[in-house]
C-alpha cells in the first residue's frame, strides 16, 4: 500500500467513524425519546387508574346517598300513608258521630213538634171547656 492509498483509507475510515458516531447519536436520541414516551405512557396509565379509582369512589358515594335518600323518602311516604289512613278513620268516625247526632236532633225535633201539637190540642180543649 502506498501513502496515497493509506491516506485515502484514513479519510474513508475517519468519515466512516464520523458517520457511525452520528448514527449512534441519532439512535441514542431516539432511544431517549422512546424511553421518555414509555415513561409518559406509564405516568398517564397511573393517572388514569388513580382517576378511575377516585371516580369509582365518587360513584359509590353518590349511590350510597341515593340509596339513603330512597330509604328516607320511603319512610316518609309510609308515615304519610299511615297518617292518611288515620285521618280517614278519624273522619269516618266523626261522620258517623255527626250522623247519630243529626238523627238524635231530628228525633228530638219530631218529639218536640208532637209535644207542641199535643199542647195546642190540649189548649184548644181547655179553651173549649172554659167557654162552655
Amino acid at each position: 500500500m502506498n501513502l496515497n492509498d493509506k491516506e485515502h483509507l484514513d479519510v474513508i475510515d475517519k468519515e466512516f467513524r464520523e458517520d457511525l458516531r452520528k448514527l449512534n447519536l441519532r439512535f441514542e436520541g431516539r432511544g431517549k425519546h422512546i424511553r421518555k414516551a414509555q415513561e409518559d405512557i406509564i405516568a398517564n396509565t397511573d393517572l388514569i387508574n388513580k382517576t378511575a379509582a377516585e371516580l369509582l369512589d365518587k360513584i359509590e358515594e353518590v349511590q350510597y346517598n341515593l340509596d339513603e335518600y330512597a330509604r328516607i323518602t320511603d319512610k316518609k311516604i309510609d308515615r304519610t300513608n299511615n297518617n292518611l289512613v288515620d285521618l280517614e278513620d278519624s273522619f269516618e268516625s266523626q261522620k258517623r258521630q255527626t250522623r247519630r247526632k243529626f238523627a238524635d236532633l231530628e228525633q228530638t225535633l219530631t218529639q218536640l213538634q208532637n209535644q207542641v201539637k199535643e199542647l195546642h190540642k190540649n189548649q184548644r180543649k181547655m179553651i173549649k171547656r172554659s167557654n162552655t
